[in-house]
């Protein structure tokens, strides 16, 4: 048996939809405060080196900027890669 009908349509979403965020504006968005989160840690770590004087906590820092420095890299690739699409 079909279940009766109700006479409203079934909401479907499409691939264009207005109230979707692009894969662009998403890399964007999300790599850029990966960038400040992972330079914040990096400053902060070497802040604690300079009070401590610990290796560990050195490398640390020098992790994170290397971190920061890919991401960086990656963004332009991304932003490169998704030139032709649109950020909304």
């Amino acid at each position: 048996m079909r279940p009766a009908a109700t006479g409203t349509a079934a909401k479907t979403t499409t691939a264009g939809a207005t109230d979707s965020v692009s894969l662009k504006a998403f890399h964007v968005f999300f790599v850029s405060v990966s960038i400040l989160l992972f330079t914040w840690l990096g400053w902060g770590r070497a802040t604690v080196y300079g009070d401590t004087g610990e290796v560990a906590v050195l490398l640390q820092s020098v992790a994170s900027f290397g971190f920061a420095a890919l991401l960086v890299v990656y963004g332009r690739y991304v932003l490169r890669k998704l030139r032709g699409i649109s950020y909304l």
